[in-house]
């Protein structure tokens, strides 16, 4: 069984991130009922070996405040089983309703209700306090009331010492309907309880569905930065609250450009050189200082102020904003002469703006600086996050035959493809680069308008070629000719074994054990190993913290029988998201001769680990 499915030997690596999306959590709940009879058997109680519970929330519970789209869910457990601990069977359900109580003697009619989560065995609890449940999106209207079911069985035996969750009564009604039974599956109903299951709910508020234009200031105060021509040089970083965007109608969502309201222009039109706009998600609320990391420079080039009124940038990379930090902006420019300023219009604060102006200094670079009693006025349109799916086919340009582990890539959405050639991928929607790679290849790049759903592209690669490892020319004995010799073409390339599909997802019971598969390189050495992916699954597996870190190691295939022995190297990695995790070997791992095994270290005790797709 291969333990490993995707293996790189790269010469340059790029690096991948998980897309970033701001959620918000509410918890429904915070009684301490549950231990005791008419409370303690649902929705989770494992001391019978089926169970069926129905409890309802209030909207006014799950204050999401219009329309929203929910994510996950959690239930606080006061004990865990010591048996028969997976739950055969297990499905969630919701159904939202306008009922403000359910009907003490039934189950509620469940027609037209959505299926969020299913699992054939689902551990709930591994240990005591929140434990989360990854559901489908289901889409919340924001009004109504909403139905929870959760239904599980059979389960061939019973735990003495079973699960048990904590609940708070509302005193207000029949809140839960329930039935639990060791021969009946589903039981019937066969109680009613005014409580209702502590619980917490994540959820994404719906945005709006077209792009909307923020305007942060209206203030009519003479600002010389960022246009600081009487100087060489200029930095400029400005602050903008969440609540300001928020007041000004804007949203979590992709920002594509930057405007300042120009009131006077400097008459010599002086360009600035190395000009830069930058931004950053920002946690602090004040400015006493340059902030020197954590930005994405979103423009670099030149800027000439030419007239009065908004001066627009357009972004070369687009920017998201995710709707619960600040907003911080940097501009800057070097330039080597003065002339004037272009002066704009701004609005006083206090602790949003600092920047700094000299001359012979590096602009973008500048330390120093002081804090400013005005903050440019500011605008710029931002366009909500839009779930897009891409899917398609890469293909030789050449022979039209799939082209097989190719990288697909949207902002910081990616995959591989298949065997056939296929891919799809879940992404941002907007205008986007798609971006499709493989070693041995020249890189296509396809700009697209992602609409909402589903979308289709297919994309041809076009083979390049590798130069000879060496040359020789050599003139002959008789020096009548010049006799040339080379070797083999080397470049980068890769080792992928199977599909990349994977059939199961599986852990050890410890820490520190190790599941590796053998590779073999081409018939030519040295060769340099720099790095891999490894696939973790969807999150499903284990009930536990999936994304805990873990190691990857190359292995010498010197022991007996060419089994793996001696370790070559080996390198830390903490996934922050599910599916292809990317690593490198920082160094790179050279081997002269044989063949060699990759494997993967678990860093944590099941079932807080991450499993290997097999």
């Amino acid at each position: 069984m291969r333990k490993l499915h995707r293996f790189f030997f790269l010469l340059v690596l790029a690096t991948f991130a998980s897309p970033l999306f701001s959620q918000t959590m509410v918890e429904i709940g915070t009684g301490t009922l549950g231990t005791a009879s008419g409370t303690n058997y649902w929705p989770f109680g494992n001391y019978w070996e089926n169970n069926k519970t129905q409890t309802l929330y209030l909207a006014s519970e799950l204050n999401t405040g219009g329309p929203a789209v929910l994510t996950k869910i959690a239930h606080n457990f006061e004990r865990i089983a010591t048996s028969n601990a997976a739950l055969n069977n297990f499905t969630v359900r919701f159904k939202t309703t306008s009922l403000t109580n359910l009907v003490a003697g039934a189950y509620t009619d469940m027609t037209g209700a959505v299926t969020v989560f299913s699992a054939s065995s689902f551990t709930p609890a591994t240990a005591t306090g929140w434990n989360e449940i990854d559901i489908t999106d289901f889409d919340y209207d924001g009004t109504s009331n909403l139905i929870v079911e959760i239904v599980w069985g059979d389960l061939g035996g019973y735990a003495s010492t079973y699960y048990r969750n904590y609940k708070t009564d509302p005193a207000a009604g029949v809140r839960t309907v329930y039935g639990y039974a060791d021969s009946e599956t589903p039981p019937v109903y066969d109680a009613a309880s005014n409580a209702y299951s502590n619980l917490r709910v994540w959820y994404n508020v719906a945005g709006p569905a077209a792009p909307v234009t923020v305007t942060i200031g209206t203030g009519t105060n003479a600002c010389t930065y960022p246009y600081t021509t009487y100087w060489h040089d200029g930095r400029t970083q400005l602050l903008m609250t969440k609540a300001e965007i928020e007041a000004a109608g804007g949203f979590a969502g992709i920002i594509a450009n930057l405007q300042f309201n120009v009131s006077q222009v400097n008459l010599q039109l002086q360009t600035m050189y190395g000009f830069e706009i930058k931004m950053q998600n920002y946690a602090g609320s004040t400015l006493s200082s340059f902030v020197t990391s954590g930005w994405t420079t979103v423009y670099s080039g030149t800027e000439l102020i030419t007239a009065t009124g908004w001066n627009n940038k357009d972004f070369q990379i687009p920017f998201l904003w995710n709707g619960s930090d600040n907003l911080l902006v940097e501009v800057c420019y070097d330039n080597t002469a003065y002339t004037a300023y272009s002066y704009v219009y701004g609005s006083t604060v206090s602790g949003l703006a600092y920047y700094r102006n000299n001359d012979g200094q590096t602009g973008c670079s500048m330390t120093g600086g002081a804090t400013a009693a005005s903050r440019p006025n500011m605008k710029f349109t931002i366009t909500p996050l839009v779930s897009s799916t891409l899917s398609g086919t890469v293909t030789n340009a050449a022979s039209g035959l799939p082209v097989f582990s190719a990288l697909v890539r949207v902002g910081d959405s990616m995959t591989y493809t298949l065997l056939d050639g296929s891919y799809s991928l879940t992404c941002t929607g907007g205008d986007v680069i798609v971006e499709a790679s493989k070693l041995g290849f020249d890189n296509n790049s396809v700009p697209l308008a992602l609409v909402a759903g589903p979308n289709v592209l297919d994309i041809t690669l076009s083979e390049n070629t590798a130069a000879p490892s060496s040359v020789l020319a050599a003139l002959n004995t008789g020096a009548t000719a010049v006799n040339v010799t080379w070797g083999k073409p080397m470049s980068g390339y890769v080792i992928a074994y199977d599909d990349g599909v994977y059939e199961n997802l599986v852990s050890w019971a410890t820490a520190g054990n190790i599941n590796a598969v053998k590779f073999v390189p081409i018939a030519q050495y040295p060769v340099t190993i720099t790095g891999g992916t490894v696939n973790i699954g969807d999150g499903t597996y284990p009930a536990g913290n999936g994304l805990t870190a873990f190691e990857m190691a190359v292995y010498d295939d010197d022991g007996a029988l060419g089994y793996p022995n001696t370790e070559l190297g080996r390198v830390e990695v903490t996934p922050d998201h599910y599916g292809w995790i990317h690593y490198e070997f920082p160094a790179g791992i050279t081997i002269t001769s044989g063949n060699f095994y990759i494997g993967m270290i678990q860093g944590g005790n099941y079932p807080n680990c991450a499993p290997i797709a097999v």
